[in-house]
């Protein structure tokens, strides 16, 4: 009877330990989605910006970005927020 109940009680965890999980990894994801939803529109910003400033493409102003993120050994998306960030501070833009 104790093995039983037991059983019962291991079988009950396991069902309550993966439905924590499973929860933990939608919120997981929903978190990384919305990171990169974020960081997606300040690149996309920072591309603008530099398409206007150096005259050129998205393809060649998301690789000045992309230099820039390795040079200084910063994440893109830093990179990029910091660009927008220069931008909004300057007087009359």
């Amino acid at each position: 009877m104790d093995r039983q109940l037991a059983l019962l009680l291991a079988g009950q965890a396991t069902i309550a330990i993966t439905a924590a999980l499973r929860h933990y990894d939608e919120i997981t994801l929903s978190d990384h989605l919305r990171t990169a939803l974020s960081s997606r529109s300040v690149i996309d910003q920072a591309i603008g910006i530099l398409m206007g400033q150096q005259r050129c493409g998205p393809e060649e102003a998301f690789a000045l970005l992309r230099a820039a993120s390795q040079q200084r050994n910063i994440k893109l998306r830093e990179v990029a927020a910091n660009l927008v960030a220069t931008i909004q501070r300057r007087p009359g833009s």
